[in-house]
């Protein structure tokens, strides 16, 4: 609508894909959005330069507040993942279990299934 021009560059892949545990990959999600966000606040740097406040309002509110919360969550899940899968095989069952039920509260239309693991 404003005229401008898209460039659309590719996600770049991990370095580092063996991931050996749990903590290792979401590790590496949090660094991936925390990444995301990044960028998104270039954008609205940009915005604001060029006195574009609606988009810089628009990005701020939708986006970068879930960003925030992704990245939140997921640190909360790395801290739970730490503690839980050092003691074992029960951490990792319980761990698993509560990933689980995360998953299938936060998306009622996606028919697991297995009610409980």
């Amino acid at each position: 609508m404003r005229g401008g021009l898209v460039t659309l560059y590719p996600v770049t892949v991990p370095e580092d894909m063996n991931w050996t545990d749990i903590t290792v990959a979401l590790g590496v999600a949090i660094e991936l959005e925390k990444r995301v966000k990044e960028k998104l606040e270039e954008v609205v740097q940009l915005a604001e330069c060029h006195k574009d406040l609606q988009l810089a309002d628009f990005i701020t509110s939708k986006f970068l507040k879930e960003q925030n919360d992704s990245i939140c969550e997921m640190g909360r899940l790395l801290t739970k993942a730490k503690r839980l899968v050092d003691t074992g095989g029960v951490g990792r069952h319980l761990f698993d279990r509560e990933i689980f039920e995360y998953m299938r509260d936060k998306n009622p239309e996606i028919k697991f299934p297995y009610r409980n693991i």
